[in-house]
């Protein structure tokens, strides 16, 4: 046992007041390469929906009397509708594929020379663009860079010299189509900077990536604590990776391990987790109990959580000790008001380290406290991304459907629902 006098409990003390200050010194800045720690995967599927749902109207025909060699032809283009795919050709795209026919006919001196459709295909893009707004960042179409890019007709109906005519007529009435389809920029989605709540930290979305070959795109979303030259506290950037395996997970979140570490320490020094407990291990600002935050690790399907309990009295025993547990997270099936939640469980609680005399540390006891209680719902919240305003498709929410750990990280797939309605009497989510 160690006395609070001993030289021993001074050094104690010393070491918490450095990590104290350590994890609640933070500064927040709007570095231009901040970290990414979060990042949020679309599905193409998805994606198309969201254009579709922004078109909302029929593609209207174009019809022109086109002039040729030996006589004026009367043409009529119709695109039935639009598909779309990321492309491998550009990494902020849409590609737009789809069927095209164009009806022609043609008469000289009161004789039918020919009546006949010719059919073909058509390919284009339409650039991606994540700027920032006044309330966050969007993500965009880019409608002043679509074009089509390529229409092959079947003109073998056709005869020779009317081909060329129908040919720059089919290119030239598609773009135009475009153009009045899409006169301004369409909004797919918009994120409002993620805050803690009682902190100046957030997450704001900053980076867009594609993954063709997986069909899904990407949003990286940076915070705001600042990085110090040198320091090996520093943030690394999440690395973009796909997330979504099938079609059926059409939305995914992801989060490192370091990026949830320093955004639950965020929460900690807002106040938001109570970090100084009494005897009984309750909230208490003059308790003589007093938990830091080391660090969460996804791996083997659960997150391996690291604390330090000091105890620090002004007279009596001075110890520190070093727990480690393994926390579960399932997805909750109640689905009440269109949301599925993320249910937190910690267990394998183990004293990896221990400084002084660790007697008198009731492990049971501080695993049912205030403190844990609130440091598993932290984490919950993390992963449970916050309302998603999509463009055309209204407000919505991810419907949590699979957790999954991999590479350092931990990721929830899903599916979007719609946001329920703000309620008149809204009540503390428990």
């Amino acid at each position: 046992m160690i006395a609070c006098g001993d030289s021993a409990c001074t050094q104690l003390q010393q070491d918490h007041q450095a990590l104290m200050l350590a994890q609640t010194n933070l500064d927040t800045t709007s570095p231009k390469d901040a970290p990414v720690v979060m990042a949020v995967s679309i599905h193409e599927e998805l994606i198309g929906q969201m254009l579709t749902e922004a078109v909302g109207k029929e593609i209207p025909p174009i019809e022109k009397k086109l002039s040729a060699s030996k006589a004026s032809i009367d043409a009529t283009l119709t695109i039935p509708s639009f598909q779309t795919s990321l492309s491998d050709k550009c990494d902020d795209c849409i590609q737009l594929g789809g069927a095209v026919s164009v009806r022609a006919s043609a008469k000289a001196l009161g004789a039918k020379l020919f009546s006949t459709r010719v059919r073909g295909r058509l390919t284009g893009r339409v650039p991606l663009k994540l700027i920032a707004t006044s309330k966050g960042s969007a993500l965009k179409v880019d409608l002043k860079r679509a074009r089509i890019e390529k229409i092959r007709l079947d003109l073998d109906g056709l005869p020779s010299w009317a081909r060329k005519a129908v040919q720059d007529f089919a290119s030239d009435g598609a773009n135009s189509i475009i153009k009045k389809l899409f006169k301004k920029d369409i909004t797919l989605a918009r994120w409002e900077p993620i805050p803690l709540p009682g902190s100046p930290v957030k997450l704001t979305a900053s980076k867009l990536n594609t993954f063709p070959k997986d069909k899904e795109l990407q949003i990286g979303f940076a915070t705001n604590i600042a990085q110090r030259q040198g320091s090996k506290h520093n943030l690394p950037s999440l690395k973009p990776t796909p997330l979504l395996k099938s079609s059926k997970q059409r939305l995914g979140v992801t989060f490192s391990g370091l990026g949830m570490t320093a955004l639950t320490n965020a929460a900690i020094a807002a106040g938001t987790i109570p970090v100084r407990l009494n005897d009984d291990f309750k909230p208490d600002p003059n308790g003589d109990y007093h938990v830091t935050f080391s660090s969460i690790t996804p791996t083997d399907q659960r997150l391996r959580t690291n604390f330090t309990v000091w105890h620090l009295p002004k007279s009596g025993s001075c110890f520190a000790a070093d727990v480690q547990g393994m926390v579960s997270l399932k997805v909750n099936p109640n689905q009440k008001r269109s949301r599925t939640r993320i249910l937190a469980d910690i267990k394998d609680l183990e004293v990896q380290r221990t400084r002084g005399d660790d007697t008198l540390l009731r492990i049971g006891l501080w695993v049912q406290s205030t403190f844990m209680d609130e440091a598993l719902e932290a984490s919950t919240r993390l992963l449970t991304a916050d309302t998603l305003q999509v463009g055309p498709l209204g407000k919505k929410r991810l419907l949590i459907g699979k957790i999954s750990f991999d590479d350092n990280r931990v990721t929830v797939t899903g599916d979007l629902t719609d946001a329920p309605k703000a309620s008149a009497n809204p009540r503390k989510r428990r």
